[in-house]
């Protein structure tokens, strides 16, 4: 006779983590986000060449979608950035 293993439990504060976890709802809109992490996915795979770049004398050479994502991260932090202490007043900076 065969004796079954018996399932071992998660630590309580594991199980509380994932209990608070809830499927996605599968509608179009969430199709089309995994479309399109999906196609972004393999055109990252697709272009994983080291590129060199030459930026104000300094040489990098990194995949191709490492550039993307940090151009990505960069042109959000300054837009961010410029959102919360960019020019302020609606009369477009003229004084008389």
């Amino acid at each position: 006779m065969q004796q079954v293993p018996r399932r071992r439990r998660l630590p309580p504060r594991l199980s509380l983590l994932l209990a608070g976890l809830a499927a996605p709802r599968w509608d179009l809109r969430t199709f089309f986000y995994g479309l399109i992490a999906l196609i972004i996915l393999v055109l990252f795979i697709n272009n994983w060449a080291p590129v060199r770049i030459d930026l104000l004398g300094w040489k990098f050479q990194w995949p191709l979608p490492i550039f993307f994502i940090v151009s990505l991260v960069l042109g959000a932090v300054l837009l961010w950035l410029w959102q919360l202490y960019g020019p302020r007043g609606g009369d477009g900076g003229e004084q008389e």
